[in-house]
């Protein structure tokens, strides 16, 4: 078939040597489309892929509105050497999180939509009633722990900011205090133990030493009292510095000095012993929400329905091209 140059120059005509070109080529043996069908298949469908990419961008817009914002409650912590990497695991604990959920009645305000707030009471039947440990799941779920060196930062996703705040905090709080709580229950045993075991070597050096200091009583009687009392002071400092006990007696005295130095560290630090708190958590802006996000929503929603379109056009014109092609 010959074409002219003013057939090609001309709209209607060059439309009209197209669909002879479809008509005329025929369909691939794998069943795919060529560019021409193609060109005619989207072309018939345009309507159809313009109305849907409008219908998904008007959604996407009208979401990213009226949707509840999410925000990101953040915390960043010092983490300290000895019980800060102790005390990040006990937060993301699920036992932790559950003893809290509990202590601070978060069951409410993690299950909003089963929480009826005028009459204070579950709207659920009471085996439908959510357990504190679904409410631990869902704190860990989201809360997020991200350690960076000597620094770590808390979050959690929330629709509520303002008691995402006070979750944060009293995660932190809470973490510090059982820390706290571990560290000089464990020293206050050793000091017991310590104590103990301080108590039985002195009772062994008295023993040991009393046959001699009842010679030197008995054998001192010609000398005056003060110089037998001087005698066997320094006869027993002298055998107790000798003696593997006394070295051993003072290793005792050095770990209970130990503990309870550790004990007025932690008594008086309970608020930073493991965690400090480097920025505080606070309530964010509006335009700080993390999603939905405008910006991101809309685009997403025209390209969505603009290849949904394409791909539904596409899907019926080749089942229409593969019904009118003979077997």
């Amino acid at each position: 078939m010959s074409i002219d140059r003013e057939d090609l120059l001309s709209p209607e005509k060059s439309e009209r040597i197209v669909c002879n070109l479809v008509v005329a080529e025929p369909p691939l043996r794998n069943g795919e489309l060529s560019l021409a069908q193609l060109f005619v298949v989207l072309k018939g469908g345009r309507k159809l892929i313009f109305i849907v990419t409008l219908l998904a961008t008007f959604l996407a817009a009208l979401y990213s509105f009226l949707a509840p914002p999410v925000f990101s409650i953040q915390s960043q912590v010092l983490v300290q050497p000895r019980y800060g990497d102790r005390a990040l695991a006990v937060v993301q604990s699920v036992n932790f999180l559950e003893a809290i959920v509990a202590k601070q009645n978060f069951l409410p305000w993690i299950f909003r939509d089963k929480w009826d707030e005028e009459s204070e009471s579950w709207k659920v039947s009471d085996e439908k009633v959510p357990s504190h440990r679904l409410g631990a799941l869902y704190l860990q779920r989201h809360m997020k722990v991200r350690k960076n060196g000597r620094f770590a930062r808390i979050s959690l996703n929330t629709i509520d900011p303002l008691k995402g705040v006070d979750v944060i905090r009293t995660v932190i709080d809470r973490a510090n205090a059982i820390l706290v709580n571990q560290v000089v229950t464990k020293a206050r045993n050793e000091i017991r133990s310590l104590q103990s075991a301080l108590a039985e070597y002195d009772s062994l050096l008295i023993n040991n030493l009393a046959p001699e200091v009842d010679s030197m009583v008995s054998s001192g009687n010609d000398v005056s009292r003060e110089l037998l009392i001087d005698t066997i002071l320094t006869s027993l400092e002298t055998k107790l510095l000798n003696s593997r006990s006394y070295e051993e007696r003072a290793g005792f005295i050095a770990e209970i000095h130990q503990s309870q130095t550790l004990i007025s560290e932690a008594l008086g630090q309970s608020d930073s012993f493991a965690l400090m708190v480097i920025e505080e958590a606070v309530v964010p802006e509006r335009k700080e929400k993390i999603w939905p996000k405008g910006s991101l929503m809309i685009p997403a929603g025209f390209i969505g329905g603009l290849f949904i379109s394409i791909a539904v056009v596409l899907g019926r014109g080749t089942a229409g091209l593969s019904q009118k092609v003979p077997g």
